[in-house]
């Protein structure tokens, strides 16, 4: 008598390939990777929310927005450079005292940050410009040798 397909694969079970064991595992990994992850990202948007309603400090909301951005992205370089243009300005005034006026001591070092910005633009642009007039100059010499090659009529 003949033996069918499912008789026969239980009478002699075959191994699953390695490859293929860990192709499935790694999938499988990389799924449960990807709930935490969006569970992380729900719970930092509600955190947002939750913080806004509040009436949080922005300093606050913005480290919390940062860190899903990053989450998001997949880029902790980005959050990372981010958290520390956010320290600059913020890191040490939850530890101040309450006798300082917080808000003035980070007004400042916004507009201490917003000068230094203007400063290097402004730097950047007086470069440009100063290459703009070298290429202006070049042209105009060049006009003037195109110029000089024509015979001149009196």
């Amino acid at each position: 008598m003949a033996k069918t397909l499912e008789e026969y694969a239980a009478q002699h079970p075959q191994q699953e390939p390695e490859q293929e064991r860990q192709a499935r595992e790694d999938t499988a990994r990389s799924y449960r990777e990807q709930m935490q992850e969006r569970e992380t990202v729900e719970g930092l948007k509600a955190s947002i929310l939750q913080q806004l309603e509040q009436g949080n400090a922005p300093e606050t909301i913005l480290y919390t927005a940062l860190r899903a951005i990053g989450l998001l992205t997949h880029d902790a370089e980005w959050t990372e450079a981010g958290k520390q243009t956010l320290d600059r300005v913020y890191a040490d005034l939850a530890q101040q005292s309450f006798l300082t006026d917080n808000a003035a001591i980070a007004a400042h070092r916004l507009e201490q940050m917003q000068n230094d910005y203007n400063d290097k633009l402004r730097r950047q642009l007086t470069r440009n410009l100063n290459g703009y007039r070298r290429i202006e100059k070049a042209l105009q010499e060049a006009l003037q040798a195109v110029n000089a090659l024509e015979p001149q009529e009196e």
